[in-house]
């Protein structure tokens, strides 16, 4: 058997719905973080051809991604968010997405490092459990999409020397065992993945994972509950607001939600706001209390909670759960300088990275002194 090529690029990537989050690195150099907006939309060649000849200005490559192939061409993140309307296609299998997601990361990765219109890259992503079943699928297709396709800086030739697909909290679940797998041998452990879009639950009988579920019981079912109650409102906005409103519904990030203008009814429309998430809140961990009861063995040993939805709902997981052991993000804790604002979110696809490179032998990670790819280029 012929000897694979080492990869110039190694790329981990989780499709998220809020965001297309990736670690990135040349083997020389450190790992990059790289997140996107989740927006993909296929348009017309003439269009990106319009938007290239009136563009003022130059913006970084990742809030101008668009990639083609064939007759097709899809602007993905910022650009598809931004210039062409595009939405987060939360009601779409992740894996439809994922290859002009891929195609984009690739693409700002090779602009960050330079590595030009040639080059090798290895690709690990996370997928939902209900869609790991296409992880063959997505290789195929991904391997052939970067043979050849068009970019705004010209056509990229890259060659897909190793893929690796894992579902999600899968990553997660590797790095516990790599530091916990004698105490995990004689356990039944769930991994819990609460994030934007989806809840996914793996069990592991002794060492082995046996059993995977997905739902769509991630928080995008809160925010949607909320918007059902308030006047518009958006998820983009929501979102991080009531992600900094926390628990106790501090009334100051809510305040760029308001739209009425007089004082008085600025003050209704805001204890209208309160009111709507607290009710959403209550009613969103009922369903997915329910969900994870239904699905959760009984001779559980210990949960480990991940994902960025288990930090705004800590209060009532640790009630739901009071009668087993919790494992926090699986105790993984991902470098300040890679994290940055993404916390949490990121420590599945940072699980994956270093899972990934030391697959292939390509362990010695230099110490982290990178920056967000966001800020770099």
């Amino acid at each position: 058997m012929a000897k694979k090529s080492l990869p110039d690029l190694t790329i981990a990537i989780d499709f998220g719905g809020s965001a297309t989050k990736a670690l990135v690195s040349p083997v020389e150099w450190n790992p990059l973080t790289l997140c996107m907006e989740p927006e993909v939309t296929e348009v017309d060649r003439q269009f990106l051809d319009a938007y290239e000849a009136q563009k003022l200005g130059q913006a970084a490559p990742r809030n101008r991604a668009w990639v083609g192939r064939g007759d097709r061409y899809y602007a993905v993140g910022y650009l598809a968010q931004q210039k062409f309307a595009a939405t987060p296609g939360l009601s779409e299998l992740k894996h439809e997405r994922a290859i002009p997601k891929a195609l984009a990361a690739v693409w700002v990765a090779a602009q960050c490092f330079k590595l030009g219109k040639k080059f090798n890259v290895a690709i690990a992503c996370v997928l939902p459990p209900g869609e790991y079943a296409d992880a063959a699928n997505v290789e195929f297709q991904l391997r052939e999409a970067l043979e050849r396709y068009e970019t705004p800086s010209g056509e990229l030739q890259v060659k897909l020397t190793h893929f690796n697909c894992k579902p999600e909290g899968g990553a997660t679940y590797m790095m516990i065992f790599r530091n916990q797998k004698e105490t995990l041998l004689n356990k039944v452990l769930a991994v819990i993945m609460v994030g934007y879009r989806n809840a996914s639950i793996l069990i592991s009988n002794r060492g082995e994972i046996g059993t995977f579920k997905t739902s769509e019981f991630g928080f995008i079912q809160m925010i949607s509950a909320v918007m059902e109650k308030t006047s518009g409102q958006t998820p983009k906005m929501l979102t991080p607001a009531i992600f900094q409103a926390g628990e106790k519904i501090e009334t100051k990030p809510l305040l760029r939600l308001i739209r009425s203008t007089s004082e008085e009814l600025r003050e209704s429309e805001l204890e209208q706001i309160k009111e709507a998430i607290t009710f959403a809140r209550k009613e969103y961990f009922l369903k997915l209390s329910n969900w994870m009861r239904e699905h959760l063995p009984r001779d559980l040993d210990e949960v480990v909670l991940c994902g960025g939805t288990v930090d705004y709902l800590i209060p009532e997981f640790k009630t739901h759960f009071h009668w087993t052991p919790i494992q926090w993000h699986g105790d993984v804790v991902v470098p300040d300088e890679l994290s940055q604002e993404l916390g949490n979110r990121l420590v599945d696809v940072y699980s994956l990275f270093v899972y990934f490179r030391k697959s292939l032998k390509l362990a010695n990670i230099p110490p982290v002194k990178a920056n967000l790819i966001h800020e770099a280029s």
